[in-house]
């Protein structure tokens, strides 16, 4: 599952590096300020997922959960209430990681977005939109990865406080586009 946080990881960095090469190139300061906030978004569910695939993560405890549930099959738990927790305990991952491809795909469509649209408020809502929904399909895909319910806490408030940022920017950005040029 680890490679599997790395691989969605790497396709978030390449949206990243792609998104960022076509907001570089762009004509505007405010394709700039993009920039910053495509990195901002990007490098943080990178920098989650690659957290996430690391030993000490919650990923190396999904494994171990495995030995619990091989003793289940084997008769060794008690069998009545705890087989539906052993069902829900393997579909949480699996789960968890469809929620992962599904933010990376976001990140993809938004860097599809960024590139394609051809003014500075089509740009600006394709990035604050699909980037911050993919993230929080990550922090969403981490959250059954989690150790603790006050990891999972510490996810959920990164996530907020990217939305806060985020909408901030996009507003500063849309107030710059659309502020008239003084005459001369």
């Amino acid at each position: 599952m680890a490679e599997a946080l790395v691989l969605a990881g790497l396709v978030i960095l390449a949206a990243v590096a792609v998104g960022l090469w076509r907001v570089l190139r762009g004509p505007d300061p405010a394709d700039r300020l993009m920039a910053a906030q495509l990195l901002a978004t990007g490098g943080i569910a990178v920098l989650l997922l690659l957290g996430g695939a690391t030993p000490a993560s919650g990923v190396a405890r999904c494994r171990a959960g495995a030995g619990a549930a091989r003793r289940l099959r084997l008769g060794r738990l008690r069998a009545g209430r705890t087989a539906g927790r052993l069902a829900m305990s393997a579909a949480l991952p699996l789960l968890g990681l469809l929620a992962i491809a599904a933010g990376a795909c976001f990140f993809v469509a938004g860097t599809a977005g960024l590139i394609r649209f051809p003014d500075v408020p089509s740009r600006l809502h394709a990035l604050t939109k699909a980037d911050n929904l993919g993230l929080g399909l990550v922090v969403l895909g981490l959250l059954p990865f989690a150790p603790g319910w006050l990891f999972g806490l510490k996810l959920l408030l990164v996530w907020a406080l990217v939305l806060l940022s985020g909408a901030t920017t996009a507003q500063l950005i849309a107030e710059q586009v659309r502020r008239p040029e003084p005459p001369a």
